[in-house]
Parts: C-alpha cells; sequence; structure tokens
C-alpha cells in the first residue's frame, strides 16, 4: 500500500481549523470530534493528504480553566 503524496497547505487553511473547533456543526465538519465530556478535554482531528491535523480547544469546565489560567 502505497502512501498519499504529501500536499503542503497553507497556513490560513490549517489556522482556519482553530477556529472551526468552536462552531456548533464542529463534530460534522472534523472526522474526529471529542466533546470533553469524560475528561474536561475538546479536541477534533482532521485527516488531510500526507498527514493529519489535531485541534486542541482546551478545556470544557469552568472551575478547571479558571484553576489552569492561575498557573
Amino acid at each position: 500500500m502505497s502512501e498519499a503524496p504529501f500536499l503542503p497547505q497553507n497556513d490560513a487553511l490549517i489556522a482556519s481549523f482553530c477556529g472551526m473547533v468552536y462552531h456548533p456543526l464542529a463534530l460534522v465538519k472534523f472526522d474526529h470530534f471529542d466533546a470533553g465530556e469524560d475528561d474536561g478535554v475538546c479536541w477534533a482531528l482532521k485527516r488531510l493528504p500526507g498527514f493529519d491535523v489535531v485541534v486542541l480547544r482546551g478545556l470544557v469546565r469552568r472551575a478547571t480553566t479558571a484553576r489552569s489560567s492561575c498557573r
């Protein structure tokens, strides 16, 4: 099995995934979306030709976020 050829992606496309993770339809815009209900960390995966992009939205629990930002 041969791998797909690497196609360079532009920075704007990759950066757009950072904003897309906050979209209400993020669940269907990414190949995998974890809302963080089990561990409090929201993240998403988008598969592109030659590589994958993982976007970390961060913590979804307000109290945990406050503790994390105070360190």
